[in-house]
């Protein structure tokens, strides 16, 4: 960047170093249950506490962070919301570009036992766009990795209710969703059967890309 300045009716043209922020290197597991702090000094990546708790860059134009921690101000999480003009790749428990990863990239990468497929809304307001969640979740890790996909897949909520609950038709489709839902809660396990991730993986556009990458302390 070059600041113009008039000293003494010369004008002196100064450069001025740009230092653009490294969200290549933040992103990676290693970051996970550091200082705050320090990593936002470290990778220049203008991060300020929000009303919310949180640590986000809401006022750069280029990748928006969202920064989750602890008391002790160490990360617990770290979510990046992808754009044409945030370009980055980043390796945890799978390989992922954010320019040209698809959902059936990532699902090549791990084993099925590895992944949920987690409803965002279950009675989804028709105007809202709600995502769902693609988790990848490995025994070893002592993280786990969640990408924003389309959300509302009627196919795979439809299957699941019907598997849980048996036949419903159009009439007490709101009503069942919500008893889906209330399920859903009570036991967050509920997506990791074989035969429900069977149906997703049928269900969802798998050419389609994440909306965000996300990487979190289990």
């Amino acid at each position: 960047m070059k600041n113009t300045l008039l000293i003494s009716g010369l004008i002196v043209t100064i450069s001025i170093p740009v230092h653009a922020a490294d969200y290549q290197s933040f992103i990676a597991p290693s970051s996970l249950g550091k200082s705050i702090h320090t990593l936002n000094k470290k990778y220049q990546l203008g991060l300020k506490k929000q009303s919310s708790g949180k640590y986000g860059n809401r006022e750069l134009n280029d990748c928006r962070l969202i920064v989750k921690t602890n008391k002790k101000n160490r990360i617990n999480e770290i979510k990046i919301i992808d754009s044409k003009s945030c370009k980055y790749s980043t390796t945890s428990n799978v390989n992922y570009n954010s320019q040209t990863t698809k959902t059936q990239d990532l699902l090549s990468q791990v084993d099925i036992q590895d992944v949920q497929f987690v409803p965002g809304c279950f009675n989804c307001p028709s105007r809202l766009e709600i995502t769902d969640t693609l988790v990848i979740d490995r025994e070893k890790d002592n993280y786990l990795t969640k990408f924003e996909i389309n959300g509302h897949n009627r196919k795979y909520l439809n299957y699941i209710a019907k598997n849980l609950f048996g036949d419903f038709s159009d009439e007490n489709y709101y009503s069942t969703m919500n008893l889906l839902e209330s399920r859903a809660a009570e036991e967050p396990s509920l997506y990791d059967r074989n035969e429900f991730k069977l149906q997703a993986i049928e269900a969802y556009n798998l050419q389609d890309k994440p909306q965000s990458y996300t990487i979190a302390l289990k």
